[in-house]
């Protein structure tokens, strides 16, 4: 039988590495083949550039400041992504002495070119003060087009690897200009300030590369070897701000609940080569929670609430749907039995009262709740209960500590003795239990805490 494994599963993307006819990098998936090159890869961040000019070293060799100042010289087939820099300056810095600045490639067509593109990725930028741009092919200068900065995320100077924007903007290059051969391409900024290349590309469109095919995280789960399906639970959480307020009701009225009772759940698998769900168990009008595969990967635990019921207990299920059985709470959780047109309040403040016509009469819902379950090696279950009948010191709802049962749910003791909130025990390698323990001492109410250690018999907490 295929493993389960009950796992949080999350949606990623990873970005690969493109290449175009003639790339920098050499070895890369093969863009269209209307792009003759490509400086950069389109990832919407500049970090594959290394390059980093010292302009106001380059700016003082160009005594003349009516000159551009050539910053670097790139030759497509042998320069590396490494050898272009992540950002062109312009005449706004400063520091350069509001010099413009001229980035010049070099590259071989196999063939004379009609119209053609030089397609600029911008990755940062600071917005609405774009340079202009003069492109100028083997001594033809393009039009001139503003660049459209697309804003910084963050400080210029900590943006060399920073993920950003990859605003597009071609500028053309009239039919004839480049021919077979050598080629040489220059890029000057002016009038305005810098930016960050995402990537350049030169091709027939004045459209963005394509993205190479990106490999999901479910591809990466398979290829490192994990099971081949997850076990989920679908469920709505607690609507109260308190991590453990999850379960029970609250101490100011039996009949206010801090969770969405009855509004349905479901154990579900997802199989992660054929994508494909299936639905082991469905109460659309109960509560399911909190579900852990056997060992066997043949059965596994979870905690249930059935239509009707006040109270989760802990119910056993095969992975295959089968043999539905109940292990703890048989006969515990009975529905409360009113007078005939007797009502619950659902007001704060009634404690266990119920009203109808003036009249009044306590009561307190039957029973407890047993949740987060987990098996022990010799098949005995470790599990979160309310039976020990605590309240948090510091709010209105139950306390749920460390309990075990046998494999059928007799033999119920408490193992922790803890006035505060116990949660989600799990089996070490070791054999021993870890799970979280609140100690009511300097300990913030409404975060997590302390992980904690016990044996199996709740000795050396």
């Amino acid at each position: 039988m295929t493993r389960v494994i009950f796992s949080i599963l999350f949606a990623g993307i990873f970005l690969a590495i493109g290449p175009a006819l003639l790339h920098a990098q050499g070895n890369a998936p093969k863009y269209p083949d209307d792009v003759v090159f490509s400086i950069g890869k389109p990832d919407m961040n500049p970090g594959e550039f290394t390059f980093l000019p010292d302009w106001a070293a380059l700016a003082a060799k160009v005594p003349d400041k009516t000159q551009p100042v050539p910053f670097l010289k790139f030759i497509v087939g042998k320069s590396k992504d490494a050898d272009w820099s992540p950002w062109h300056w312009s005449t706004a810095e400063a520091k350069a002495g509001f010099r413009k600045f001229t980035a010049e490639i070099e590259f071989d067509s196999k063939t004379d070119r009609g119209k053609m593109f030089l397609v600029f990725a911008l990755c940062h930028g600071i917005s609405g003060l774009g340079s202009e741009v003069h492109v100028e092919t083997n001594g033809v200068l393009s039009q001139v087009k503003r660049a459209p900065n697309p804003g910084m995320r963050k400080s210029p100077w900590v943006s060399f690897s920073e993920p950003g924007d990859s605003r597009l903007f071609p500028v053309e290059i009239p039919a004839g200009v480049i021919r077979k051969g050598k080629n040489t391409i220059k890029i000057t900024l002016d009038k305005g300030s810098f930016f960050f290349y995402d990537y350049l590309a030169l091709r027939e469109k004045p459209e963005a590369l394509p993205l190479p095919p990106v490999p999901s995280m479910l591809d990466d789960f398979l290829a490192a070897g994990m099971p081949e399906e997850i076990l989920f639970v679908l469920r709505k959480p607690s609507f109260d701000g308190h991590w453990y307020a999850n379960i029970g009701y609250y101490g100011d009225n039996a009949c206010r609940l801090p969770f969405p009772m009855n509004t349905g759940g479901a154990i579900c698998i997802f199989n992660v080569k054929t994508k494909q769900v299936r639905t082991i168990f469905a109460d659309w009008e109960g509560n399911i929670r909190d579900p852990q595969i056997h060992y066997d990967a043949e059965k596994l635990i979870f905690a249930y609430l059935p239509k009707g019921k006040k109270h989760y207990s802990l119910y056993e299920i095969n992975v295959d749907g089968t043999n539905l059985r109940q292990i703890t709470g048989a006969g515990e959780d009975t529905p409360l039995d009113l007078p005939a047109g007797l009502r619950p309040s659902v007001e704060t403040e009634h404690r266990t009262t119920v009203h109808t016509r003036g009249e009044e009469r306590d009561f307190a819902p039957p029973g407890w709740d047993d949740y987060e379950p987990t098996y022990l090696p010799d098949d005995s279950i470790i599990f979160c209960s309310t039976r020990a009948k605590r309240w948090v010191n510091c709010w209105l709802t139950q306390v749920g500590t460390i309990h075990k049962c046998d494999a059928n749910g007799q033999n119920i003791r408490e193992l922790s003795p803890n006035v505060e909130q116990d949660n989600t025990p799990w089996v070490l390698p070791n054999g021993q239990i870890i799970y979280m323990r609140w100690e009511y001492v300097d300990r913030e109410q409404v975060t997590y805490h302390h992980l904690w250690t016990m044996n199996p018999d709740g000795t050396r907490q």
